[in-house]
């Protein structure tokens, strides 16, 4: 009998912690909206952060099982497109809860089987010209992919990651892209408030200016100009082409130039002379310009293209575009043929990112051998330094002209579009 209690009164305990622990799991779990995710969607958010597919969301809301409470008015909005504000109560069912955490589980468990390659991570750190908990400001070397895809062995993604990995809630998101060929100025967040913030500003591109130097062959039409012609990218052929209209395929696309200096081959040396003025240009006089250039909109391959196609001054070693002789030895010094394709300068007319960066309201950031970043009365100024090849036709070009040198450097610096 004593035996058969026992037996009754363990189940009967064993039943009431089960039904204790069952009581501890919440169905639901409340999220604050704070600074960080306010006026983002709730269908972005809700994907980007819990992993939840568009299908799955939507039955989600019609159920009644997600729902956002505005803690002003005290509504309940359930609508996919809705503005989160700061303050507001999000719910959700408590699977999405634990599905997340398995997901970051499983990615810790695939950090942690990753094999650091210490030669990327190197030649990561090789490009940082300023780096802080928000934002990292490279100036990328040319050779270098922004992201990985099909033949791509190397890229700032994987180098970024590997870079990253011991940096707690730090991640390498992508804002913007420069070409594989292309240097320069690129800008990397590490969180996804400044993603946001920048991810805006790219795609407004009203308070950005992208500068980038350009060494082409021939000498174009005018000494400044604007190109404005309509592209569109050519998936079969790999390559932007220049179209006639503006529809679904093709974008509009305004490219701005101004000639800096000339150079001309004679006798196997490099002569050179800065154009200060239109009064200065003679179209036939050089074989190569030297040109600044800013975009406006910023497609794929446009000033390749452009200078390409309308212009007929195709970039130096760009094969793709048409630079016919590009596999000649244009200068011994440019053993590696890389192209001459620099971004040089971009300015951000943005106070928000200036205060991250700086209390003052005017202040330089960081000066090295890889660039400059200041901040002046709320535009982020920054500046990459030009690659080796651009340096020697520099040096080669005006080597009994230092002055010259000098002041061409300047106008490089100081000329805007």
């Amino acid at each position: 009998m004593q035996r058969i209690f026992r037996q009754i009164s363990r189940y009967y305990f064993c039943s009431l912690n089960n039904i204790e622990n069952t009581k501890k799991k919440p169905f639901y779990q409340d999220i604050n909206v704070n600074s960080q995710i306010s006026n983002m969607r709730l269908d972005k958010y809700l994907k980007e952060h819990y992993g939840i597919p568009w299908t799955s969301l939507q039955i989600c809301l019609r159920k009644k099982e997600i729902f956002v409470k505005d803690v002003q008015d005290l509504s309940k909005h359930k609508n996919p497109d809705y503005i989160l504000k700061e303050g507001d109560i999000i719910r959700i069912p408590f699977s999405f809860v634990e599905k997340k955490e398995q997901i970051q589980n499983s990615q810790k468990q695939e950090q942690n089987e990753i094999k650091l390659d210490q030669s990327q991570i190197d030649k990561f750190k090789q490009m940082i010209i300023y780096e802080n908990k928000n934002i990292i400001i490279l100036n990328k070397a040319n050779g270098v992919s922004c992201q990985g895809g099909q033949d791509v062995s190397l890229n700032l993604v994987t180098m970024g990651q590997q870079y990253l990995i011991n940096q707690t809630n730090q991640k390498y998101l992508v804002a913007h892209r420069l070409d594989k060929v292309t240097s320069g100025v690129l800008m990397v967040p590490k969180n996804q408030q400044i993603a946001k913030i920048y991810g805006n500003l790219f795609n407004d591109k009203s308070n950005i200016n992208k500068y980038y130097i350009a060494l082409v062959r021939n000498s174009p039409k005018n000494f400044k100009a604007m190109i404005n012609a309509p592209i569109e990218y050519s998936q079969s052929k790999q390559r932007a082409i220049v179209s006639n209209i503006i529809d679904e395929n093709s974008k509009s696309a305004h490219t701005h130039y101004q000639v800096l200096a000339q150079f001309k081959m004679e006798d196997k040396n490099l002569a050179a002379k800065i154009i200060n003025s239109e009064h200065d240009y003679i179209k036939d006089w050089g074989d190569f310009s030297l040109l600044k250039i800013r975009i406006q909109e910023g497609r794929k391959h446009q000033i390749r293209v452009h200078l390409s196609e309308i212009s007929k001054t195709p970039i130096v070693g760009d094969a793709r575009y048409f630079d016919k002789n590009h596999q000649e030895s244009l200068f011994q010094y440019n053993k590696d043929q890389s192209i001459f394709l620099h971004c040089y300068q971009t300015f951000i007319n943005n106070q928000e990112l200036c205060n991250r960066l700086s209390k003052n309201s005017s202040s330089q950031i960081a000066c090295n051998n890889l660039g400059e970043v200041q901040v002046e009365e709320g535009v982020l100024k920054i500046q990459a330094s030009f690659p080796q090849h651009f340096n020697n036709l520099f040096e080669l070009g005006f080597k009994d002209q230092p002055e010259q040198l000098d002041k061409l450097k300047q106008m490089i610096k100081d000329i805007t579009l």
